[in-house]
């Protein structure tokens, strides 16, 4: 072996060196040591900040549980046997959605999923719709459990083709759903289309009157009011006003919170649906 061969060995193994060294001081041992890598290569310019958020989401993906995301039952658009063929068309039409769970009479077992393009298929052969033909039309509905890490679930999306799954709670009960667009979302934000209406959850009357929706986040809330709301016991304003008044509030129940009056506007047996805000004139 001559001289110039074993000193570039010796340049080879030096660099190797280096790079051991080198990936030992930076390689995360922590998702939050690795975002801490990603906020400096989004300071450095390395990448962007939209970047920077979706390797967030990504993480949250692979952390999160399909409880912490799925749309609770009371908000699930379905559709349920006993329906005229007229009630089933009006509420494809007003969820906006591809895909509905298709419930029993008692509207506690699921018969399966109805995809509208199934739907219409058979409503251009039939006037009145029967039972057994929706059946005959609907897709298996798959069942996760609140637990089912969203990763799992996206592979399983992913493998089965499936876009929708059924979430029940330790017991069996139907407590929610989850579909692959809200796993995407956690990656790269809202995904809307053109006939997603805007979610406008604040509606101002005048200078210190609001109409809100009960499920408006306390977070979203104190962000659009400048405020700093707090009730560690509950997420919405909905249940700030349950958790006050102690129970299910009747239309026309107020509470005093802060700078703030809290009036029920619309509610039913299971929830408070919207509120008159009145906000308190410090000037």
């Amino acid at each position: 072996m001559d001289e110039k061969q074993t000193k570039n060995e010796n340049l080879g193994q030096g660099q190797t060196w280096l790079e051991k060294i080198a990936a030992t001081i930076l390689m995360p041992h922590s998702p939050s040591d690795f975002l801490g890598l990603v906020n400096l290569a989004v300071k450095k310019g390395t990448i962007d900040t939209d970047s920077r958020d979706m390797i967030k989401g990504v993480l949250n993906v692979a952390s999160s549980s399909v409880g912490n995301i799925m749309i609770p039952r009371t908000q699930m658009a379905t559709i349920h046997a006993g329906m005229t063929s007229k009630e089933i068309i009006q509420t494809v039409i007003n969820s906006s959605h591809t895909r509905l769970p298709l419930f029993s009479e008692n509207r506690e077992d699921v018969l399966g999923i109805l995809h509208t393009k199934d739907l219409l298929k058979i409503v251009v052969q039939y006037t009145d719709l029967s039972l057994e033909q929706l059946k005959s039309a609907l897709r298996p509905a798959i069942f996760v459990p609140e637990s089912k890490k969203l990763d799992s679930l996206l592979r399983e999306f992913k493998s089965s083709h499936n876009h929708l799954a059924i979430v029940v709670d330790e017991y069996g009960v139907i407590s929610g759903l989850v579909t692959i667009e809200d796993i995407l979302e956690e990656i790269v934000g809202n995904i809307e289309d053109e006939f997603d209406e805007e979610n406008t959850q604040i509606t101002r009357i005048n200078d210190n009157e609001f109409s809100v929706d009960a499920l408006t986040e306390i977070e979203d809330f104190n962000d659009y009011f400048d405020c700093a709301i707090d009730d560690n016991e509950v997420d919405t304003i909905g249940g700030l006003v349950i958790n006050q008044l102690e129970h299910l509030p009747d239309v026309g129940e107020e509470i005093v919170f802060g700078d703030f009056t809290f009036r029920v506007t619309a509610a039913d047996k299971r929830r408070v649906r919207t509120l008159h805000v009145i906000r308190k004139n410090n000037a």
